[in-house]
C-alpha cells in the first residue's frame, strides 16, 4: 500500500502547483469522485477519497483493496458502511468471470487471426524480463529497504 505524496499541475511557467486542495473541496462539495466511464462502473472509489480526506494524501489502492487492509469499512454486522462507502465486496469474482469469458473470446480471434500482434503487458515481471532481456531500461515502483537513503526513516525500514 502507498499513497501519492505530491498531487502536482505544472503551469505555464513552470511552476508546480498543489491539486490536492481543489481535489478535497470537489469531494466536500460532492462534485468527486466522478462516475468512472473510462474503468470499472462497479468502483465509485469512496474508500480513497474518505481516507484521502482523513490522511491528507491519496491512497494508490483501489477502494475495493484498500476496505479490506483497514478495520474501518468492512465491519461484522455494519452493512451500513458497505452501502455508505460503496464497497463492492463482490468486484474480484465479478472480474474473474469477465477476464474468463475475454479469454475464451480471446482464444477464439487468435485461432481464426492470420497474424497476431503481441502488446506489452503492463505488468511489472514483463518489464522487468524485457529489461534483463534486451538490456533496455526500465523504470519500475517497488519497495526497498532503508538502508540510509531517507534519513527521517527508521534504518531497515521498507518504503516504496
Amino acid at each position: 500500500m502507498a499513497f501519492y505524496l505530491e498531487l502536482e499541475r505544472k503551469t505555464a511557467d513552470g511552476s508546480y502547483v498543489n491539486l490536492y486542495p481543489e481535489l478535497l473541496a470537489a469531494y466536500e462539495a460532492g462534485q468527486a469522485p466522478k462516475p468512472n466511464i473510462h474503468g470499472n462502473t462497479r468502483c465509485q472509489n469512496i474508500v480513497r477519497y474518505e481516507m484521502f480526506k482523513k490522511l491528507g494524501y491519496f491512497v494508490t489502492e483501489s477502494s475495493e483493496h484498500f476496505a479490506e487492509y483497514t478495520p474501518w469499512f468492512i465491519k461484522p454486522g455494519r452493512e451500513d458502511l458497505i452501502e455508505r462507502y460503496k464497497v463492492p465486496l463482490d468486484e474480484y469474482p465479478k472480474r474473474c468471470v469477465e477476464q474468463l469469458a475475454n479469454w475464451h473470446k480471446e482464444l477464439e480471434e487468435y485461432k481464426n487471426a492470420s497474424r497476431i500482434d503481441i502488446k506489452p503487458s503492463r505488468e511489472y515481471a514483463s518489464t522487468i524480463m524485457n529489461a534483463i532481456w534486451t538490456g533496455e531500461p526500465s523504470v519500475i515502483y517497488g519497495n526497498v529497504r532503508n538502508d540510509g537513503l531517507i534519513d527521517n526513516l527508521p534504518q531497515d525500514v521498507a518504503w516504496k
